[in-house]
């Protein structure tokens, strides 16, 4: 499951590389750092329907939600996001698309040299291998960053 992405070059640079005619930054360039390693509830860029550059929020919690106290999510089972309670309504509104670099996936390995000792999540970096960036559909609500049968979410927020 997808858990960080690496969003580390300019805005201009994702508005060149998606041919868009009249972008719109959103955000101060010179204030933003690259994120090489973006984990839930930082900023990522994303690109709206009318060029806009702007950040958002990773990770959802809808209003009914919040009122029951329960947690913000990243990520939702492509299967059942549609109809689910927490991300049904994101399905009926526009999407955006969140440039990434890369992003980052996890596997339990054993510990090398002993296997009776508890296993370590080892991160391994996924990018394309012409150095090319990601593009991730969204809905105006949330970041869906596409990994195997999960969407990592971000509220616009």
């Amino acid at each position: 499951m997808c858990g960080r992405i690496s969003q580390y070059r300019l805005p201009m640079h994702y508005a060149q590389r998606l041919h868009l005619k009249n972008p719109f930054v959103l955000v101060d360039a010179a204030d933003r750092r690259p994120g090489y390693n973006l984990s839930p509830g930082t900023h990522p860029l994303a690109v709206y329907p009318d060029e806009t550059i702007r950040a958002v929020h990773w990770g959802y919690c809808p209003p009914w939600a919040i009122q029951k106290k329960l947690p913000q999510t990243i990520n939702a089972r492509v299967e059942t996001a549609s109809t689910s309670a927490y991300f049904k309504h994101l399905w009926k509104k526009a999407r955006i698309l969140v440039p990434a670099d890369g992003w980052f996936e996890w596997r339990i390995e054993p510990r090398p040299g002993d296997p009776a000792a508890k296993p370590f999540k080892q991160p391994y970096f996924i990018q394309r291998a012409d150095g090319g960036r990601c593009i991730s559909p969204r809905s105006p609500a949330s970041c869906a960053m596409k990994t195997p049968r999960r969407l990592a979410l971000a509220s616009s927020s």
